[in-house]
């Protein structure tokens, strides 16, 4: 319980440091580039967002697939 407890802890201060980033550089872009279309910028932020986790997850489904004994059928 314990461990889990930091890995908890771990995830929550680095989805809140992925937070952090994703608003100083988008603050940065709304600041520095005049003909950003907020519009087509919020999305494709949001398929960047959506596609790294699903990576992750499919990582993660493949990987405890690679770890299951080989049964031979």
């Amino acid at each position: 319980a314990e461990e889990a407890g930091t890995a908890l802890a771990h995830l929550y201060r680095g989805e809140f440091g992925k937070l952090l980033i994703t608003g100083a550089l988008s603050a940065a872009a709304f600041g520095f580039i005049e003909d950003l279309h907020a519009g087509v910028f919020v999305l494709a932020l949001v398929a960047t967002l959506v596609a790294s986790t699903l990576g992750a997850v499919i990582e993660q489904m493949t990987a405890s697939d690679r770890r299951l004994p080989f049964t031979g059928k």
